[in-house]
């Protein structure tokens, strides 16, 4: 049952926990982003939702002493220990505890004590916080109820372009519109809708995209969720003037963070996305049956416009490694007191303390760590070679295995982790250099639908991600076709020497003038970064992320080179799958892109059969060379079977690795039988 006492136990706590993660949220106001405002404010009201329960869980862990009536006190002659003294039975505990002087009873013409009055109004407030989320409930069901859902087919293009763009792939969203001018918006857990007014039909498809990839944004982070348990918290811990605060403040933050990742990810200019929302909030307003208490979340304020358009027009300041270290400091400093400080006991006599432990909390002042990363994958090294890396790590007193505090394996970045080594870092560099230089190697792949069979030779080469090289004129012809770039196959375009400076490696034919299909023939790079460069990097990144080509994100810095080994890589196994989704039309291109595509990477036929393919070259570091070729060939005839491979080699200098290459095509293709 819930006392007094165990409330004021809750509040007190409550302020402590709403202090320390007010006071870090300020911390990361000016060194932090939002998102990781948001986290710390998600983790605070987790935390006052859980007091409640960890403080009736944990009886020992009080602020204020419990009082019983039936227990007098007296006061010993060492005034500062009270001595609990029972008139009616023996001690049920024995030692000493704090206790507290008996309150008065209430007379009788006092029927309702203050004790009672408080709690009436404290469970008055919480329900006042906790029936209008339910009541919130029911209006959004029927505002549900009342919309139509979404049938048109460009709009439909645009939610799974947004959903993409924002990395949302893990429910299907619910998108419907309300012929009330409402305020965009999402709500629901399990099954996400967004509710759009009816004129956003007639949007710009800017305005909608950004929309969209706004409220699909608020789904992927269960800001929904959040809400409800933010909402929750609050109710419990209505008293509370901080919990308020950082209740606006949540809300504030949460905006903010969605704000950033629609912009990061490209979806529309930074100034596009700012006046698509500046129209929203200035032409619709929040749905007069929602209200402020509810899990939807509308996609504006006019009260926080000003804020969040500024904020995404003024360009991000990065958060230093300082900066983090700070705020973690920060927040445990705040925990740690407000822990200590509500645990202290009553002041006790020195003699009663003697032999008793005291919990001492000792920072230091300086850590020094040197730590040294090296790109190396140790799981893939050859036997001879892990053995002399495990071999000259020990040598020196670096421990190999994994988990250990001086040395560990980062196997998201594919990294060797060395900490506080008394061995020269140059040495280091060199042993991993020289264990990464591999020798001359080659893999390839066979996939034939029709058959049911695969062919995979060499399975640790080909499920390795390299850059794609020349390859990637295939996608990238796509997306040239797609967006309108190149009107005709053969329309030429002449070479420029000041824009693109001849360099010494180049092909003699690369300084001519140029359509797309020689430039896919030859691989002329500069006629392909010309198209980039005119390309929006938005629509690359989505169109990667729907078609599943390699990994990698491509920016402004990136843009003309990002398939060249600046960012983007793709193993063997995923040509394949991009390879046989274009041929058999599922990556929803228009049907003339396919057939263009198709036409320039026509190689040559024979007996019956077409080649189509396309080779791929560069080099991975100073020692070591790359070369691809990739493609399908098809039978003719209606009923006719088509393979796809992907062959790749790696060998010591640009002349080997193509040698390399030929000899490995003809293999290749002599086993899919086109001889």
């Amino acid at each position: 049952m819930m006392t007094t006492s165990f409330l004021t136990e809750v509040m007190l706590r409550g302020f402590a926990v709403a202090l320390a993660g007010g006071l870090l949220c300020l911390a990361l106001n000016s060194t932090g982003t939002a998102g990781q405002r948001c986290r710390a404010l998600r983790f605070t009201f987790a935390a006052l939702l859980l007091l409640p329960l960890v403080v009736a869980l944990a009886p020992g862990w009080t602020v204020l002493p419990s009082f019983d009536p039936g227990v007098s006190t007296t006061i010993a002659e060492d005034s500062s220990i009270y001595v609990r003294d029972s008139p009616t039975a023996a001690p049920q505990e024995s030692g000493f505890t704090l206790a507290t002087p008996p309150q008065p009873h209430a007379s009788p013409g006092h029927p309702i004590s203050w004790q009672s009055a408080l709690m009436g109004l404290y469970i008055a407030g919480l329900l006042s916080g906790i029936l209008p989320l339910a009541l919130a409930h029911g209006r959004l069901r029927r505002l549900r109820r009342d919309s139509s859902p979404c049938e048109d087919r460009r709009m439909e293009s645009v939610i799974r372009k947004a959903k993409v763009l924002v990395c949302y792939r893990s429910k299907k969203v619910d998108v419907r519109f309300s012929k009330q001018a409402c305020m965009p918006m999402t709500w629901g857990l399990r099954h996400p809708v967004i509710l759009l007014p009816e004129e956003s039909k007639s949007w710009p498809e800017e305005r909608l995209l950004a929309v969209i990839a706004h409220e699909c944004t608020h789904i992927r982070r269960r800001d929904g969720l959040a809400s409800l348990g933010i909402q929750v918290a609050r109710a419990l811990h209505w008293p509370n003037p901080l919990v308020w605060w950082l209740f606006r403040r949540w809300r504030m933050e949460t905006e903010r963070a969605c704000d950033a990742t629609v912009v990061a990810h490209g979806v529309v200019p930074p100034s596009d996305y700012a006046t698509a929302l500046h129209s929203v909030a200035q032409s619709y307003h929040t749905h007069r049956k929602i209200g402020s208490v509810t899990t939807a979340l509308p996609m504006a304020r006019k009260t926080t416009l000003e804020d969040r358009v500024q904020r995404i027009l003024r360009p991000a300041t990065p958060t230093s490694r300082l900066a983090k270290v700070g705020e973690a400091l920060l927040l445990g400093i705040c925990l740690t007191v407000s822990v200590i400080a509500q645990q202290a006991p009553a002041p006790k006599s020195p003699a009663k303390d003697r032999g008793q432990g005291s919990a001492v909390i000792t920072l230091t002042s300086k850590l020094e760590i040197h730590e040294e990363r090296f790109d190396i994958d140790p799981t893939k090294l050859p036997t001879d070679k892990r053995s002399e890396l495990r071999s000259f790590l020990e040598s020196n007193g670096i421990p190999f295995d994994a988990g250990v505090a001086s040395s560990h394996y980062d196997k998201e970045h594919n990294q060797l982790v060395v900490r506080n080594t008394r061995v020269g870092v140059n040495e280091v560099r060199k042993l991993v250099a020289r264990l990464n230089s591999e020798g001359p190697t080659e893999g390839y792949i066979i996939h034939a639908p029709a058959e049911d069979r695969q062919t995979v030779v060499n399975r640790a080469l080909c499920e390795r991600a390299f850059p794609p090289f020349s390859t990637y004129k295939i996608p990238n012809s796509i997306l040239a076709l797609e967006a309108d770039l190149v009107s005709n196959l053969d329309e030429t375009v002449p070479y420029e020497a000041e824009r693109h400076p001849k360099k010494d490696w180049w092909p003699r034919s690369w300084t001519g003038e140029h359509s797309l299909r020689s430039a896919f023939q030859n691989s002329v790079v500069w006629y392909y970064q010309d198209l980039a460069a005119r390309m929006n990097q938005a629509t690359i990144n989505s169109s990667l992320l729907e078609w599943h080509y390699g990994k990698g994100q491509v920016t402004e810095k990136n843009l003309t080179d990002y398939w060249l080994g600046n960012g983007l890589t793709i193993t063997a196994k995923e040509q394949i799958n991009f390879l046989q989704r274009f041929h058999e039309s599922q990556l929803g291109l228009a049907e003339e892109t396919t057939t263009g595509v198709k036409s320039i990477a026509f190689a040559e036929e024979r007996e019956g059969k077409r080649l189509y393919a396309k080779t791929g070259t560069g080099d991975l570091n100073e020692n070591l060379w790359l070369a691809w070729y990739v493609g399908w060939i098809e039978e003719a005839g209606k009923d006719g079977e088509t393979q796809y491979f992907a062959l790749l080699c790696l060998d010591h200098s640009f002349a080997d690795v193509r040698k390399r290459r030929r000899a490995l095509r003809e293999k290749v293709l002599g086993e899919m039988g086109f001889e």
